[in-house]
């Protein structure tokens, strides 16, 4: 917590509330969460009419209970059962990033850092909302995986909580059999914040596909065109629906995050993301101007090609397939049903055109909800999402000559394949992984009945060895949950 934070709690302890339904160790989290603006803004009085005896009752009793966790975040206590409380929160954003985050820093470091837990007080966004009704259970069963030490170097070791520390994550969760075996946050986020996932969008598009597939709404053989009209005279006309889903489209355009007079920042300033400057000052026409704009490679040789603009084509694409909005068919067919425990969002554009290659954002433990459902082929609480026949069709159904053939020409995951917007590892466990820029991971292994979240603010778009590191993170997680005793 910022000093704003501390002074508002000092000045104000007994105003404080949680509802009800915020656990012991939650608590915490929760008034971070209420004054996660860093404006001290206060909680509302109680009711008129309750005893403000009894509310003050209740409020000591609610901070004693989480006091030992409280201490620990604030390095106060370190025996080990204030040790053990999942999950850590750790701060370390200041103000005075919050202050100077704008439309044309906030995507870079150390900006980002702040940003993106805060995407909707800087672009606009629409809400995906979840079924206050309806949430999916995570139960935990905590282990000590903070303390499991990897080989980070040739030279040296270090824990998984030292990783955590120093690579820019924000928030980390491991589930085992559907259950939290670890989970921590970094820089002020907490359970309930909100983090943009950049393209892990791609793979929460792909399982909506699936699901207007499964209702008979989307047909992935048909042309792009028979859905969108405006697309006609584009390159993108002549494509199915499924070569865009398994990026197959020979596209001119070279996504290069770091270059200022680019393709990718000619869009992003078209959406209106970013300012205009020098070459890249395009008009803000939007997405749905942008996208129609973009042609064919004469020199394309086929196979795996990201393109970013495809995913928002396939999200313009299942508007006009499922008659609403992305934000409303999101919230209707996947989000609701899912269970989630809050809203999430999507980014837009001025105009209100969502944002499905790469602008959702959503709690941690609801995007471990996600990946648990694909991991359960589809299921929830014995709820169908998504066919069975659809995952599985992401699981096996990719083409690796596609891939070998493709962009990274099989130098990355070279038994692998890409499939309605998700990694296909080819290895032995089957794992899938949504990933997106600035260290977001999000990794479903059915051998091992696992999901793995990471939500990260690096300061690098794209960062081999940020991802390589990560992977011995995943690799020191695995032997250290394989030889604890079940419970």
């Amino acid at each position: 917590m910022g000093r704003l934070h501390h002074r508002w709690l000092i000045d104000h302890p007994i105003r404080l509330r949680y509802p009800r339904d915020v656990g012991v160790f939650d608590r915490f989290a929760y008034i971070r969460v209420m004054t996660a603006d860093n404006r001290g803004i206060r909680p509302p009085a109680p009711p008129a009419g309750r005893s403000r005896a009894r509310g003050r009752r209740r409020l000591i009793d609610g901070l004693l209970c989480c006091l030992p966790l409280v201490l620990s975040a604030h390095g106060l206590v370190t025996n080990a059962a204030a040790a053990a409380q999942e999950p850590v929160i750790a701060a370390d954003v200041s103000v005075a990033i919050e202050q100077s985050a704008t439309l044309a820093n906030w995507m870079q470091p150390p900006f980002n850092r702040w940003s993106l837990q805060h995407v909707p007080q800087i672009l606009p966004t629409a809400v995906v909302r979840r079924n206050d009704r309806l949430s999916s259970v995570l139960p935990r069963d905590i282990r000590g995986l903070g303390a499991v030490r990897f080989a980070s170097a040739a030279d040296r070791t270090q824990s998984i909580s030292e990783w955590l520390d120093a690579s820019g994550t924000d928030g980390f969760i491991v589930l085992q059999d559907g259950r939290i075996v670890f989970e921590a946050y970094r820089n002020d986020m907490g359970p309930q914040t909100r983090h943009l996932s950049f393209s892990v969008t791609k793979s929460v598009i792909g399982v909506l596909a699936g699901i207007l597939v499964d209702g008979g709404d989307l047909d992935p053989a048909r042309d792009v065109v028979s859905y969108v009209p405006e697309l006609r005279g584009s390159g993108f006309a002549g494509y199915t629906v499924r070569e865009l889903l398994d990026m197959q489209a020979a596209i001119d355009w070279h996504e290069d995050y770091a270059d200022p007079n680019g393709a990718w920042r000619r869009w992003k300033v078209a959406i209106g993301w970013l300012p205009g400057e020098g070459s890249a000052n395009v008009e803000p026409v939007g997405n749905f101007g942008f996208l129609p704009s973009l042609q064919r490679d004469s020199a394309g040789t086929g196979g795996f090609r990201y393109v970013s603009p495809a995913a928002d084509v396939v999200g313009w694409v299942l508007e006009r397939a499922g008659g609403l909005p992305l934000a409303e068919l999101l919230s209707r067919k996947l989000w609701a049903p899912l269970g989630a425990a809050d809203d999430a969002y999507i980014m837009t554009d001025r105009s209100g055109a969502a944002a499905a290659a790469g602008g959702f954002g959503a709690t941690l433990r609801d995007l471990a909800r996600f990946g648990q459902m694909v991991l359960d082929e589809g299921r929830v609480d014995g709820r169908r999402i998504v066919s069975r026949e659809w995952i599985a069709d992401i699981r096996f159904n990719g083409d690796n000559a596609a891939w070998r053939g493709g962009q990274y020409r099989g130098r990355w995951n070279p038994d692998g394949a890409y499939r309605s917007f998700w990694y296909v590892s080819g290895d032995a466990d089957g794992s899938l992984e949504a990933i997106g820029i600035h260290g977001q991971r999000l990794i479903v292994n059915p051998a091992k009945r696992r999901v793995i979240v990471r939500l990260s603010s690096g300061p690098d778009a794209v960062s081999r060895a940020d991802y390589d590191l990560g992977s011995r993170v995943i690799a020191a997680l695995d032997t250290a949950l394989e030889a604890m005793p079940s419970r």
